[in-house]
């Protein structure tokens, strides 16, 4: 067992994998570019955003206050990831994006050649950023400056491996795992290695592997924790054992990332207790003044599941969302469309369309198994078309 003083110390960035959506109809539906009829025209409407969190408020004042300072604004920055990940926030990337494009324009240059730890903290932002844009081989290309010696080599090495799970690259995943146990994080990477197994259907094994680093759960840090939960929520649904499923990915619910809130979602769906995620998804609306279309699709779904045609609230709202990304021809949302055709508004044509094109960016087993019901529903659809 690794040193567990030295696990607590790791600021672990699990970065889950988001659904990945690039959207882009097919020949024969795709429009031009949409361009409102006149400058006033009103093309969506949101409610007010509440005020920033103290944290937050906090470091964007000694940012004013140092405006020459990258320690300060990197931490406004690493700050500004942390909360884009819960619900609701995902503005919160563009605040990043806006305040690393200062620094990257701050003219003092000596300060930032000659401090290595501010040009790796750098680099991991950048890596996180172009990652949230699904620009993957940007964003490796920016971790693997980051030397084996660093600091920071840790937070590259298990972002690395992420992304290579993401674009199936299981052998760059396996060597970024190993090369923590040249760290000596051997907690780290046996679980970054257990990951490995649950993307390549070894599910079963990673359980059992699961069990020790569960039972001395206690000994580990908060964040590591919760990526134990995330595990064994994800290696539970891919055996079919959704009451796990829905019993890890239940974990500290309140204070979770978007993806464990999908991730519960659809294991609760599955337990058929569409209930809980119609109530616990609709308080979240009431909270956040732009929650995430992701999570707007499960609660549409769970509303379609409760009350069939008698109550269409929120399958109107994402239906107007959906439009809208067409229109926009928003590439990064292919996921999104692909389960709003497969769920909410069977089309086979456009759930498959959606489905492949988001193979082509991510391929985990949640996008796989995305991408065989719309394979599904494209089979049956010409079945029917056959008959008539």
């Amino acid at each position: 067992m690794a040193n567990n003083n030295q696990n607590k110390t790791v600021k672990i960035v699990t970065l889950f994998a988001s659904l990945f959506f690039c959207l882009n109809l097919s020949s024969n539906t795709v429009a031009k570019t949409w361009i409102p009829d006149a400058p006033d025209t009103i093309i969506a409407t949101f409610k007010t955003f509440k005020k920033l969190p103290e944290e937050l408020e906090n470091l964007r004042l000694k940012v004013q206050q140092q405006p020459e300072s990258l320690t300060a604004s990197l931490n406004l920055v690493e700050a500004y990831f942390n909360y884009a990940k819960l619900p609701g926030n995902s503005r919160y990337y563009d605040y990043a994006q806006a305040t690393l494009e200062k620094i990257s324009d701050n003219k003092n240059s000596n300060n930032l050649t000659q401090n290595q730890a501010i040009i790796e903290r750098i680099l991991i932002s950048k890596a996180n950023l172009l990652q949230q844009r699904h620009e993957f081989s940007n964003a490796i290309e920016q971790l693997k400056k980051i030397p084996q010696s660093s600091a920071y080599s840790t937070q590259s090495l298990l972002i690395q491996s992420r992304i290579f799970l993401i674009t199936k690259e299981i052998s760059q995943a396996q060597q970024a795992c190993q090369k923590l146990l040249g760290k000596s994080q051997l907690t780290l990477a046996q679980l970054c290695l257990i990951e490995i197994q649950i993307a390549t259907d070894k599910s079963k094994q990673a359980l059992t592997m699961l069990q020790p680093h569960l039972k001395n759960k206690d000994l580990y840090s908060q964040e590591i924790q919760q990526w134990l939960y995330q595990l064994s929520g994800n290696a539970s649904q891919q055996v079919n054992d959704y009451q796990n499923a829905e019993k890890w990915f239940s974990k500290n619910l309140s204070r979770a990332p978007v993806s464990q809130w999908l991730a519960w979602s659809e294991a609760a769906i599955k337990n058929k207790q569409a209930t809980k995620v119609y109530q616990k998804i609709t308080e979240l609306t009431e909270i956040n003044a732009a929650l995430e279309d992701s999570l707007l699709l499960r609660l549409a779904h769970a509303e379609k599941i409760l009350f069939k045609e008698q109550k269409n609230q929120w399958r109107s709202v994402v239906q107007q969302r959906i439009h809208l990304r067409q229109l926009r021809q928003d590439e990064q949302h292919a996921s999104d469309l692909a389960y709003y055709y497969v769920y909410i508004q069977n089309d086979a044509e456009k759930a498959l369309y959606w489905a492949e094109l988001n193979w082509q960016s991510a391929k985990e087993p949640n996008d796989e198994k995305l991408l065989r019901l719309a394979q599904q529903l494209a089979s049956s659809n010409e079945v029917v078309n056959s008959e008539k």
